[in-house]
């Protein structure tokens, strides 16, 4: 997402994997996002947590882009 650490919130969390190893999350972002059709218009505030991994699902896939 190429996020500014800056616009971090930092938090001492340790999100859990599926196979149980955990990981530390580098900081909380609250985007406002905005989601729009022809005719309603929502907005509201979403909570993303950044980590950084290598997804290996990705190159199996052949999406390393997700």
């Amino acid at each position: 997402m190429n996020v500014n650490p800056s616009k971090l919130t930092l938090v001492k969390t340790l999100l859990m994997g599926i196979e149980g190893k955990g990981m530390l999350v580098k900081g909380v972002l609250d985007p406002l996002v905005i989601i729009r059709t022809h005719l309603k218009c929502s907005t509201f505030r979403q909570t993303l947590m950044m980590i950084k991994i290598d997804l290996a699902y990705n190159v199996i896939l052949k999406r390393p882009l997700l």
